[in-house]
């Protein structure tokens, strides 16, 4: 009962979804030492039901507590944001985008082309503190040369 006691207090400061297995499976084991049963049916017993629980129901659990979803986040979540160059990016110069509120320092993902400020962006990857974005569509989907014929140029 105190190993059972020792690992349930362990998961309860950790969301690691292991030592919960052996806790419980330590309590069933003391309620068959309990009963009078000998050392190896209780030895098997903890066995099976730490591992064999632990293997069947984990991924599950893991599942509803959101850390198997695939959810992206920090610098995983900003691919495929869009932002606005505030700073002009150079042919091999790097320039500023502002991306949901940050400002990240930033690169043309392909070296030989510029981006001029205000024009909206695409962050393909996230390099060690730089942000490196291709040129985005408009929202309107109108394209720059759209835009300056209606405007008479």
């Amino acid at each position: 009962m105190v190993i059972a006691v020792v690992l349930l207090v362990a998961e309860a400061t950790t969301s690691a979804f292991v030592a919960v297995y052996f806790g419980l499976a330590a309590v069933a084991t003391a309620a068959l030492a309990a009963a009078g049963l000998g050392v190896p049916v209780q030895l098997a017993a903890f066995a099976i039901l730490s591992v064999g629980s632990l293997l069947l129901t984990r991924p599950a659990l893991q599942r509803a507590a959101g850390k198997a979803t695939g959810i992206r986040t920090g610098v995983d979540a900003m691919q495929g944001r869009i932002g606005v160059v505030t700073r002009p990016i150079g042919e091999l110069e790097p320039g500023q985008v502002k991306v949901g509120g940050e400002t990240w320092t930033a690169r043309c993902y392909y070296d030989e082309e510029a981006i001029p400020a205000g024009s909206r962006v695409e962050v393909v990857k996230v390099e060690g503190v730089t942000a490196l974005v291709i040129p985005a569509p408009s929202p309107r989907g109108d394209s720059a040369l759209e835009q300056g014929e209606s405007d008479g140029r």
